[in-house]
Parts: C-alpha cells; sequence; structure tokens
C-alpha cells in the first residue's frame, strides 16, 4: 500500500497518534517494571520478561511499518521554520529522533547487543563477587564495541558517544558536556578539599536514630512530598531495592523509596524520585494529546529531582520548617538543635560509592564516569587499564584511592546496560544552579517560603518554565529558555561554595 500524504497538517496529525500510541506503550512498560519492582510473585517473572519483551516489540513496530516511513520521509521534508506552533515543532523533532533510532539498526544487530547485554550482565556480578575487574572486561570491552558500531549506524557524521548521550539528551554534545563538566569537576574538587577539615570532627552518630523506625521515615516522606504537591490524589508510594519513579500515564507517575533500612537518606530519596514523578505528571493537555507528555529524559529529569532534593530539602531553611516534624516523630533530637543536627546531616566525607555521596562531593563521581566514556569512545583508553585509571581519577579529585574494584570500578550496573548516561547527573546540578539563580529574580523570597512550609510558588514556577513542555523542546533548548540565558558551571559552584562555606565557617 502506498502512503501519501496531502499536506502538513494532516502528516501532523498522524504523527501525533503514532506519537500517543507509543506513549501508552511506554505507560504499559513502565507499570509493569513497577509491578515486577515491587509486587509481582517471584514466580511471575518468567511471564513478565516475555509479556515486557513482546509490549517493546509492537512498540517499535509503530516506528518500522511502511506508513512510517512515508511519514519520515515527509516530515524531514517540513521546513520546521515555519510550522505554526512550538509544539508542532517538537513533534516532528521527537516523531524523527525514535523513527531514526528504530530503523537505522540491522536487525542482526540489535539481536547481538541483546545478546552481548545478558553475557556483560553476567560477567559484571561475577567480577563483583570475585572483586575482580579483570573477569568483567571481555564481555564489557565485546558488549562496548557492538554499541560503539550501532552508533555509526545511527549518525556515521557525530562523535558515537554523543549518539548515545542524544538518546537521553537530545541536543547535549560531547564538547559543551566536556567543558563544563571539566570546570564542574575542578570547581567541587577545589571546594572539598578546604570544607573536608572543617567537618571531619563532627559527630554525626545523632543521624543513627533514623535507624530506629523504618515507618516513622516513611510517614515523614509522604507527609513532605504532599506538601510539595505530590496530593493524595496524584500520590502513590512503594519501596523496591533500587528506587526510580515509574510513568504510567500522564497523570500517574509513581514514587518508590529504597526497601530495607537506610536511615535519613531515604527521606532525600522521596524527595528525588517525587521531583521526576512532578515533571512526569505536569504536562499540559495540549502536549498529552499531542503525544510528547513526561518530560526530557536524562539532565533535565535529574535537574529536578535533584532540585527538590537539594536545593530545598538539603538547605538550612527547609529544616527551619521541617525539623520540629522530625522531632515529634525522632524524640532523641528534641535535645539537638537544628544547627547541630544540620551540620551532622550534610557533615561532607570523600566516598568511594557515587550512591551513597554527600551532595558536595556528589558531581565528582559520574563526571569520572563521564571523562572514562568519553576516553573510550575517543580509542584513548585501553579496557585493560581501566581500574587503574579509574583509581587515579578518585586519588586526584576526592583525594581516596579504591582499595580493590569492587570500591572502585565495578560499583555502577550501568555499562551492562547502556552508555552516555552518567552526564546527567551532574548536568542536572549545573542545570539547577542556573535555575535557582533566575527562581531568585522571580521569587526573590523563594528562601523564606520554604522557611515557612510554602511551595505553591515554587511548583507553580516550575509548571510554567519546564514542567508544561514534555518533549517539546530537547534539554539545552528547554534549559535556556528556562533560565533566560547561558547554562554556566559557575552558578551551581557559587551555590555549593556559599552553602556549605557558611554552613562550616570556611573562609575563602
Amino acid at each position: 500500500m502506498l502512503y501519501t500524504f496531502s499536506n502538513t497538517n494532516d502528516a501532523l496529525k498522524r504523527a501525533k497518534e503514532i506519537l500517543y500510541e507509543s506513549r501508552i506503550y511506554d505507560g504499559l512498560l513502565d507499570l509493569m517494571k513497577w509491578d515486577m519492582s515491587a509486587y509481582m510473585p517471584p514466580s511471575g517473572r518468567e511471564w513478565r520478561v516475555e509479556s515486557s519483551t513482546y509490549m517493546s516489540k509492537k512498540q517499535a513496530e509503530l516506528f518500522t511499518t511502511d506508513e512510517s516511513h512515508a511519514l519520515a520521509e515527509y516530515l524531514h521534508g517540513v521546513d520546521r521554520s515555519k510550522l505554526d506552533t512550538d509544539l508542532d515543532r517538537g513533534v516532528v523533532r521527537r516523531f524523527l529522533h525514535i523513527f531514526d533510532r528504530s530503523t537505522k539498526l540491522p536487525l542482526s544487530l540489535q539481536e547481538e547487543i541483546s545478546d552481548s547485554h545478558f553475557r556483560c550482565d553476567a560477567a559484571w556480578h561475577a567480577a563483583r563477587s570475585a572483586k575482580d575487574y579483570q573477569i568483567w572486561r571481555p564481555a564489557l570491552e565485546e558488549y562496548f564495541e557492538l554499541k560503539y558500531k550501532a552508533a555509526q549506524f545511527i549518525d556515521p557524521n557525530k562523535h558515537p558517544l554523543e549518539v548515545i548521550m542524544n538518546t537521553y539528551d537530545e541536543d547535549l554534545t560531547v564538547e559543551e558536556c566536556g567543558k563544563l563538566l571539566g570546570e564542574l569537576k575542578r570547581g567541587v574538587s577545589e571546594i572539598m578539599f578546604k570544607v573536608v577539615p572543617a567537618c571531619q570532627d563532627i559527630d554525626d552518630s545523632i543521624l543513627d536514630t533514623f535507624y530506629e523506625s523504618v515507618a516513622d521515615v516513611d510517614a515523614l516522606i509522604q507527609y513532605q512530598d504532599h506538601r510539595f504537591g505530590y496530593t493524595a490524589d496524584k500520590a502513590s508510594f512503594a519501596k523496591i531495592v533500587h528506587a526510580w519513579s515509574g510513568t504510567v500515564g500522564p497523570r500517574d507517575s509513581r514514587v518508590t523509596t529504597s526497601l530495607g533500612n537506610p536511615g535519613l537518606d531515604n527521606l532525600f530519596t522521596g524527595a528525588h524520585e517525587m521531583g521526576h514523578s512532578l515533571y512526569t505528571i505536569g504536562s499540559s493537555d495540549e502536549v498529552v494529546k499531542a503525544g510528547i507528555w513526561g518530560g526530557m529524559k536524562g539532565s533535565a529529569q535529574e535537574s529536578q529531582s535533584r532540585f527538590y532534593e537539594n536545593i530545598i530539602c538539603r538547605s538550612p531553611e527547609y529544616w527551619e520548617y521541617f525539623y520540629p516534624f522530625v522531632q515529634e516523630r525522632f524524640p532523641k533530637l528534641r535535645s539537638v538543635d537544628k544547627d547541630t543536627f544540620l551540620r551532622a546531616a550534610l557533615k561532607v566525607k570523600p566516598s568511594f560509592k557515587r550512591t551513597s555521596a554527600d551532595e558536595l562531593t556528589y558531581s565528582i563521581h559520574p563526571v569520572i564516569r563521564f571523562e572514562l566514556e568519553r576516553d573510550m569512545f575517543d580509542r584513548k583508553l585501553d579496557f585493560k587499564d581501566l581500574s587503574r585509571v579509574w583509581n587515579d581519577k578518585y586519588e586526584e579529585s576526592l583525594g581516596i584511592r579504591p582499595a580493590n574494584d569492587l570500591e572502585g570500578c565495578l560499583q555502577d550496573i550501568h555499562w551492562t546496560e547502556d552508555f552516555g548516561k552518567f552526564q546527567s547527573y551532574p548536568m542536572g546540578n549545573i542545570f539547577d544552579g542556573a535555575l535557582l539563580k533566575r527562581v531568585l529574580v522571580e521569587i526573590p523570597d523563594f528562601y523564606t517560603q520554604v522557611s515557612q512550609g510554602r511551595f505553591e510558588d515554587i511548583h507553580t514556577w516550575f509548571g510554567k518554565n519546564i514542567h508544561q513542555y514534555g518533549f517539546t523542546y530537547p534539554t539545552m533548548d528547554l534549559m535556556r529558555r528556562a533560565t533566560g540565558g547561558e547554562i554556566e558551571s559557575k552558578y551551581f559552584l557559587d551555590y555549593i561554595r556559599n552553602k556549605y562555606y557558611t554552613l562550616y565557617g570556611v573562609k575563602d
């Protein structure tokens, strides 16, 4: 059958319908993943994997039909500058982005990547058990070469890491990312080496009280998230091994926190995942109908989750409001004043593990991983040297050296799944510095509001400037629009320096 489109409006209408259907599949897949993580009995795993694979296949087929090929050919010829709205331009961009990634890889390569992924995952687990990177290395190198090859199929004219990064951050370049993250790492490391001596003698054992009642921490998480705008009509909470936010629909995004007993950290995790959820369910009705709801992936998502987790929940002003509620739940803290508690809660101590790093040192961890990825794709890093180079970078930037590979390059599962993700975390922090600068111009009493438990204005501001647009704008474009200028690392560095120097009495 020959597919033709008589005009651009007809083509846009069909593109929106296909994107909308694709988002339905996204929601179903996330619902299945959420259920598998939180509630599904072990006996259901085999069928869930099979059914999820089937759903993914049916979703991909939306973009591989003869009609979608004809539609993509038509949309490639459209002058986007002449379209009526930014929403329509976003629909064209998003359809072609997904189409290219669904059609340019040979089926045989896709199958090779899938098989290699499982071997890479198994080897990673075996290497972790033995604390020996060399057990993982052959499988990792094989998987990397296949991902490199796939990137060349998708766009041979781009840096291969950039091609993969653009899966998550559509318009972020390796060059710009390298510049911003290099500045960030150097700046954070400099600040850290001044702050650590000032807080190393602080007794943070008072935080152990949070391990005494998981139920009370959970209650505080839900109360906190409700206050932020994740209200009872929207909220869903579950506990799983690795916390995440599951996007089931345009008005249904489910927060999960960490299973077990992670203490105070889970309070911040709850704020982090809620930030993702608020972004995901904040698209306008028009954007929902166009099939591009839910928010950009990668760095834009991290900016929203980390703003609530760090800029708000780790601020002294927040604890002016929230600490009495914590003291009510945890009586041992009633004799501990807020400032003493806060200095313990935000204590800076370089560590090997990214996921448990403090706010100040956190950015260094994913930046090191990004630098390693860049060297891999530039063919500057031999995989036999990965463990040593990892350790060298930690010693240089954090002043500590892993004693074994489990403390080092075996701690993250990411490279068994994909590359090009780690830049999202520190780029989210950089965005937050610029967003905070803009927020303080438009909401001058922002921190006063935070100290009073008033979050309506910041919720509205994010809705107006970021959330409503969904996938309409790619990441860097979205952030430039929201912040009113070019993205620079200095704003986050100013924020983190002022905060920690003030808290621990450090003189510049």
